[in-house]
């Protein structure tokens, strides 16, 4: 068996570029696993904030806003895997602004999935929360809703629109927040 791999460079007429390249296939591999390792041994500045909140009794909405591409999925994805309790991931990425039965939808998904598995706490992610027209008044209503049931089920925002985010916070939620930028 060939050791090697090889690359081909050629140039097509749009102007890509192919490189040719004669490379050890035991190191290529190796280099991958360990670039791999890095970038999920790798945590954001706020992982053990979050983690250290989360693991309180529920108390505030954890809210996780900043520029797209900053790595806030990657943050909260990562505090999700590193807790045990149970939880769920939710994007509004390409929900229409003017869907707020979907945000109503998966908090409703939460809480069954919560009962089925009897689990005392439950935490709800919501990505691009701020592409959802109102957002603030229904997360409010829903978050109180459980805490007047006692309910534990724990909730983070993700947004990269600041201005946007920011307004809603100001108008309804300001009360019950942890924000981190």
């Amino acid at each position: 068996m060939n050791n090697y791999c090889t690359i081909n460079n050629t140039r097509h007429r749009k102007g890509f570029v192919r490189q040719r390249m004669l490379v050890n296939r035991g190191l290529m591999e190796t280099l991958y696993s360990t670039l791999s390792n890095l970038y999920f041994m790798f945590q954001r500045i706020h992982f053990h904030s979050i983690v250290s909140r989360l693991s309180e009794p529920k108390k505030f909405i954890q809210v996780v806003m900043g520029p797209r591409q900053v790595g806030k999925t990657t943050l909260v994805t990562q505090v999700l895997k590193a807790l045990s309790q149970p939880s769920s991931f939710e994007s509004a990425d390409g929900v229409s602004s003017s869907e707020r039965a979907w945000l109503e939808q998966i908090w409703q998904n939460a809480r069954i999935r919560m009962q089925q598995l009897e689990a005392p706490e439950y935490i709800l992610a919501i990505d691009e929360i701020q592409k959802i027209d109102n957002w603030s008044e229904m997360v409010k209503q829903l978050w109180d809703e459980d805490a007047m049931q006692g309910r534990a089920l724990k909730v983070v925002l993700l947004g990269s629109s600041r201005l946007l985010i920011q307004q809603e916070l100001t108008e309804s939620l300001a009360v019950d927040l942890k924000v981190y930028t």
